[in-house]
């Protein structure tokens, strides 16, 4: 935090003119009745003085990686382990979720895990397939499928008649 107010703009003025004249920087900074350090840290850097550090660490991800991220996102077909591989970024998965989440375009939706088809499973499913391939109307109106009926094994199926317990 500064121990003198900032330099004004008619302040900051008065110093190029006077260090463009070769004025020395104490002469300057008696004549302005400032310190020789803030007109030496002005003339140093002019664009950035007055202007304030934000501090801290500076992000791993740029504008530009964001929406990056996003593009991959809102694809579809990746996960954010998978976006972090194909991108190349140097952040980890929680950070692309994050960024994701914070996307008000964009809404979760879990992938539905499915196990793997291995090749004898795809074989056995094609053939049982392949057989009933053939089968007419008539053969196919015999099956009963497991949603078209309520089966109770057990006794009761939910259903009592009125004044029974």
């Amino acid at each position: 935090m500064p121990r003198n107010t900032r330099l004004t703009t008619l302040e900051k003025g008065q110093i190029l003119v006077h260090h463009s004249n070769c004025i020395s920087l104490s002469a300057i900074a008696r004549e302005l009745g400032r310190s020789r350090t803030v007109v030496t840290n002005f003339l140093r850097d002019q664009k950035r003085y007055n202007r304030k550090n934000a501090g801290g660490k500076p992000p791993k991800l740029t504008e530009a990686d964001k929406r990056r991220i996003l593009r991959e996102g809102s694809n579809g077909d990746l996960g954010s382990a998978g976006i972090v591989k194909a991108l190349q970024l140097s952040v980890k998965a929680r950070r692309v979720r994050q960024v994701l989440a914070a996307a008000e375009h964009l809404r979760y939706k879990q992938i539905a895990r499915t196990p793997a088809m291995r090749e004898h499973n795809e074989k056995s499913r094609l053939k049982w397939a392949m057989t009933r391939m053939v089968w007419s109307n008539a053969k196919w109106s015999q099956i009963v499928w497991s949603d078209e009926k309520k089966f109770s094994l057990d006794g009761l199926d939910g259903w009592r008649i009125n004044g029974m317990t």
